[in-house]
């Protein structure tokens, strides 16, 4: 495989997309254990997660009512209460202030709780930039019968936009990943959401050439699903895609990769079918880590050239790429002003 020139990092340049609004995600479920707290930048701004002692997950802005302590710098769990490293002040999961360390009545005093859910291994915050409330729900139970998962997390200097109008570049398949008979219909678009099939055939270093279907179905710029068929090891691959806004032009983007077990309808003979099984889940295993390899690789040459291009408003497209222009137009509704 040829390999990608070296990266000579991202170029000075101005922000070229504004925020956009909607789910994003800002950790992986397993980095957020009870008893603990995560400090993450959302969108220019610091985000404090944390779960209670019970497994209750909450996202809060970061600064303490009290007097402006940091509670991501510091901050403790206490039973179900998120606690100021400052003076100790305690607040409960609605955000209200319930203790402080004087042996008084705690004062008035607010978190400002953020919108949040857990869903398929990812945390997921609400972003708006009037704090109006979610205008949707993110789908649940995607990773049900699947395997665990493979995760990866990957920073680059580019837009939730252009990580999501990749499925529509169906041109770069071929050139920039080496995907061949790549085929597919026409999008289908709905509020948030939309639905794209294509299929392609790949070779993967020791798995050979793979050909495959995959349906693909996002929600709004921050998260997308991929389901991939693959009759040649009588499977299925999930792939479950989340970029985030963390600065003005700065993403991280967060990949998680499931399997299923090897089918076996359709196969006569016992005895393969009870190969198949007692060996299914080390094979799944296998399959899954070579396969999360490939598109590791393809993923950093991706960022390779979201790094080193600019964006393209009013770009000069061939024929037969009207996907890219439709993709546009309809992610049009998850900015205020662009």
């Amino acid at each position: 495989m040829k390999a990608s020139p070296d990266p000579i990092g991202p170029p000075a340049r101005p922000t070229l997309l504004p925020y956009p609004h909607g789910w994003f995600t800002i950790a992986f479920s397993h980095e957020l254990k009870a008893g603990a707290t995560l400090r993450r930048r959302l969108m220019g701004e610091d985000v404090v997660a944390y779960r209670t002692r019970s497994g209750r997950l909450r996202v809060v802005r970061p600064y303490c009512p009290h007097l402006g302590a940091h509670l991501g710098v510091g901050g403790t769990v206490d039973g179900e209460n998120l606690v100021c490293p400052f003076h100790h002040f305690a607040f409960d999961p609605k955000g209200t202030c319930v203790r402080t360390p004087y042996g008084m009545s705690p004062p008035k005093a607010n978190l400002l709780v953020r919108e949040s859910r857990e869903s398929d291994g990812l945390i997921w915050v609400w972003q708006h930039p009037d704090d109006s409330p979610p205008g949707w729900e993110m789908p649940t139970g995607l990773a049900e019968g699947y395997s665990r998962p493979v995760c990866r997390t990957f920073t680059a200097s580019t837009y939730p936009q252009e990580v999501m109008e990749n499925a529509f570049d169906v041109g770069h398949f071929g050139t920039l990943h080496g995907f061949s008979n790549s085929t597919g219909g026409e999008p289908q678009f709905s509020d948030h959401r939309f639905v794209k099939e294509m299929g392609f055939s790949k070779s993967f270093p020791t798995l050979g050439t793979v050909q495959t279907e995959i349906v693909v179905e996002g929600h709004g710029l921050g998260f997308f699903s991929s389901v991939m068929n693959i009759p040649k090891f009588r499977t299925r691959m999930l792939t479950l895609g989340a970029p985030t806004e963390v600065d003005p032009g700065q993403v991280q983007f967060r990949l998680a990769f499931f399997m299923q077990e090897p089918q076996t309808e359709g196969i006569s003979s016992p005895l393969r079918k009870k190969a198949i099984r007692a060996g299914s889940g080390v094979l799944s295993r296998l399959l899954l880590l070579g396969l999360a390899a490939g598109f590791h690789r393809d993923v950093h040459k991706d960022i390779w050239i979201w790094e080193s291009k600019t964006y393209r408003e009013h770009p000069r497209l061939a024929r037969g790429e009207g996907q890219i222009m439709t993709f546009r137009h309809w992610a049009d509704q998850f900015y205020d002003t662009k």
